[in-house]
């Protein structure tokens, strides 16, 4: 007797703008969509001659392996991954993976259901922003409401001398100079009441023990992050 809800899968399958995969306890692909051979720039024929371990990057097969172990074992009904994948032409593809398996009559594991969203963008201008971040010559920090820099590029260590761990373990306030910490913590104040800072001058502390004096201009977050960028005049 005809399913419909045969036909719903398959309609659903075929005009996903996911990638999705019929995929064989061994690794092969059974079936796949158009979503899927767009997102790997592959033909339908081409995926299912081979495995997805085929054009996993090997840096990431290891953990899709062990997940997939334990969702084989009964360990876990389903997961979800963040992988590359090697495109036809060469470059490397970020995919969200999402697999569960299928069971047949009986209970006993018949194939797996995969989905990839392509996140790629996202993970390409993540990358961008950790460049930026890491490279200005700027000091760029984020700080948290509690008092503490909660991040600091390298141009800290070069301005003061101290590292990414010594400035974010302890209240950055015990850095600033006796005579303007009173002035830094009313402008702290403003800012996590939502005020903006543009042109805040104090003095910070070098591992040395002399001072150096920078300028913040530092807007808060409705996460209630504080984004600063801090110039070393």
């Amino acid at each position: 007797m005809h399913s419909p809800t045969a036909d719903y899968f398959t309609t659903a399958f075929a005009d996903s703008m996911a990638g999705m995969a019929l995929v064989g306890l061994d690794g092969r692909w059974l079936e796949v969509n158009p979503a899927l051979c767009r997102i790997l720039g592959y033909r339908r024929e081409a995926l299912l001659a081979c495995s997805f371990r085929d054009l996993t990057h090997a840096d990431d097969l290891p953990a899709d392996l062990q997940l997939l172990d334990r969702l084989l074992a009964g360990e876990i009904s389903t997961y979800n991954l963040e992988k590359r994948y090697w495109h036809a032409d060469g470059r490397v593809v970020w995919g969200l993976l999402t697999v569960s398996l299928v069971r047949d009559a009986v209970g006993a594991a018949e194939c797996l259901i995969a989905q990839v969203v392509d996140i790629t963008p996202q993970k390409t201008a993540a990358d961008d922003q950790h460049a930026f971040f890491t490279q200005s010559a700027d000091l760029l920090a984020i700080a948290r409401t509690d008092g503490y820099l909660a991040r600091v590029n390298p141009a800290w260590t070069d301005a003061l001398g101290w590292n990414e761990d010594d400035l974010t373990s302890r209240p950055f306030i015990e850095f600033v100079h006796p005579d303007d910490q009173a002035a830094t913590r009313a402008e702290a104040d403003k800012i996590y009441r939502g005020g903006v800072t543009r042109g805040f001058r104090n003095r910070y502390r070098r591992v040395d023990g002399s001072y150096r004096w920078l300028e913040w201009s530092t807007h808060a977050t409705a996460g209630g992050m504080l984004y600063c960028s801090v110039r070393d005049i």
